[in-house]
């Protein structure tokens, strides 16, 4: 059952398909908050990182149910048309089916700023996402590999969820001709680890 949420979650990232961007009904693939302090601990979703409740997480992290709608929600503003795709290899499964890792291709054409400039400590914000800047000559297009792994709750409910990608080359993509400013962005990217 927990390969059918997987193909269900992927048509929420295939335009043409009804369910693209439905972002609010896409919410519920996922399991319900678990009230368990600090607010809450799960589900969750990270970008490049673990995500594991509890720890620093160094790329961004969405805990809880309003946090990863508001995740999806700015994902399909910014870069529409968004899409995930399967590339067709098997997909890495744990034996009780519980976890399972999809490899991707990830493309968008950026129609929009990430989560807003500001305090690093703010919803959302991450470097180098929160750097890009929509182009003034025109939407650019990024297409790279991802990795999505899928943890499932015992009623087959996403409870985590981790997309590991090369978030750099989606900015150089993006900023092609402003690496000066994307080299700084690393500078101090990089001074704050």
């Amino acid at each position: 059952m927990s390969g059918a949420q997987v193909t269900s979650f992927l048509t929420y990232f295939t335009p043409g398909n009804p369910n693209y961007g439905n972002f609010g009904q896409l919410m519920n693939l996922f399991s319900a908050n678990n009230p368990t302090a600090p607010p809450f601990t799960s589900p969750i979703v990270g970008i490049t990182d673990h995500a594991v409740p509890g720890t620093q997480v160094i790329g961004p992290g969405f805990v809880g149910q309003s946090a990863i709608q508001m995740l999806f929600q700015q994902l399909f503003t910014c870069f529409n048309p968004l899409r995930l795709a399967d590339i067709g290899a098997p997909w890495m499964t744990s034996s009780d089916n519980a976890t399972i890792a999809v490899r991707l291709t990830l493309s968008g054409t950026q129609t929009g700023a990430w989560f807003a400039q500001g305090n690093p400590g703010g919803t959302g914000y991450s470097l180098p996402l929160s750097e890009i800047r929509h182009i003034p000559q025109g939407p650019a297009t990024s297409t790279i590999p991802a990795c999505a792994v899928f943890t499932f709750d015992q009623g087959d409910l996403i409870n985590e969820l981790a997309f590991y990608m090369d978030r750099y080359k989606m900015m150089r993509d993006l900023q092609p001709q402003n690496l000066t400013s994307f080299d700084h962005q690393m500078t101090t990217f990089l001074r704050h680890l």
